[in-house]
């Protein structure tokens, strides 16, 4: 009887460990997401001549 309760105590901590482990990466991943969306929302907004700053003459010709 005490053995399977401790298996079942083990069960229970490696499944919740695997939960915390998948909301962390879940969380990351939103993080990253988020700071993407912000990067490129922050890109969309610069004028023109902070553009030519950032990357100067050397873009694609069209």
């Amino acid at each position: 009887m005490s053995d399977q309760l401790q298996v079942d105590v083990l069960e229970k901590l490696k499944l919740a460990k695997k939960q915390l482990l998948d909301d962390e990466r879940e969380k990351e991943e939103e993080r990253l997401a988020q700071a993407e969306f912000n990067r490129k929302q922050k890109e969309k907004n610069k004028s023109f001549a902070e553009l030519l700053d950032d990357y100067g003459m050397s873009g694609k010709k069209y």
